[in-house]
C-alpha cells in the first residue's frame, strides 16, 4: 500500500518524519505539548538545512540522520507491537525482538527514501518563514493531541496533521501522526496484517529483513 506521506505535501515530510518518531528532552510538567512540538519542528528542520548536500546525494546520509536525531528517542518496542496487533501475544521473545529490529530498520528506510527525494522542497520550505500553526486540541494528565497546520502556497488548502503524544517518564513522546486524516501507524498495521495473511511470523520477519538488507 501507499504509505500517507507520500501522498502529503512535501513540506509536512520533514516535519512528520520526526516527529511520529521521536521525543521531545524537556520535561512535562514544565511545557505544554504544543512547545515542545514546535521546538522539535524547528530543530529537525535546522538539521536538515545543515545536511541537505549530503542528504541530496544519497539515501545513506538521510538514513544516518534519522538514526542520530531520530532512534535514541523512540519507543519501538510500543510500535512494534502495535502494528503486529493480536500477533504479538502469540509471538515468542526471539520473535518479537527481532520483528522490533526489522520495523524499526523499515521505517528509517521509507523516511529515508522520503527525505530524499523531496530534500529541496523540504528545505525551501525550513528556509522561508515556516508557517506552521500549533495548537492543544487535547491536554488530558498524561495524554495530548496537538494540531500543527500548514499554511501552503496561496493556490493550496493548509494541510493539517494530529500529533499524538503520551507522557512517558516525565516527558512528551509521540506515538502517532495524521496527515490529512490518515495515520502513519495506522498505515504500517495494515500493510503488515496483509503480509500476515500469506505468512507466518518468521516469513514476514525474514521478508522485511532481506528488504532492509539485512
Amino acid at each position: 500500500m501507499t504509505h500517507p506521506l507520500r501522498n502529503a505535501w512535501p513540506g509536512v515530510l520533514a516535519v512528520v518524519l520526526v516527529v511520529v518518531l521521536s521525543s521531545t528532552p524537556r520535561a512535562v510538567a514544565a511545557t505544554p505539548p504544543r512547545e515542545d512540538v514546535r521546538a522539535l519542528v524547528n530543530r529537525t528542520l535546522d538539521a536538515i538545512i545543515s545536511e541537505r548536500k549530503a542528504i541530496a546525494g544519497d539515501t545513506s546520509a538521510a538514513r544516518a540522520l534519522i538514526r542520530r536525531q531520530v532512534l535514541p528517542h523512540l519507543d519501538a518496542r510500543r510500535a512494534a507491537r502495535y502494528v503486529l496487533g493480536t500477533h504479538w501475544a502469540g509471538a515468542s521473545p526471539e520473535q518479537r525482538d527481532r520483528f522490533t529490529d526489522a520495523f524499526t530498520r523499515q521505517m528509517v528506510r521509507t523516511y529515508a527514501a522520503v527525505l530524499h527525494e523531496y530534500i529541496d522542497r523540504i528545505v525551501s520550505f525550513a528556509r522561508g518563514d515556516r508557517p506552521i500553526t500549533y495548537r492543544n486540541r487535547r491536554w488530558a494528565r498524561h495524554r495530548a493531541t496537538v494540531s500543527a497546520v500548514f499554511h501552503r502556497e496561496r493556490t493550496e488548502n493548509p494541510t493539517q496533521a494530529s500529533v499524538y503524544v503520551e507522557q512517558v517518564g516525565g516527558r512528551w513522546r509521540v506515538f502517532d501522526v495524521q496527515v490529512a486524516g490518515l495515520s502513519v501507524l495506522a498505515a504500517y498495521r495494515a500493510d503488515i496484517q496483509a503480509g500476515l495473511l500469506f505468512l507466518d511470523l518468521d516469513g514476514l520477519i525474514a521478508r522485511m529483513e532481506a528488504r532492509n538488507g539485512d
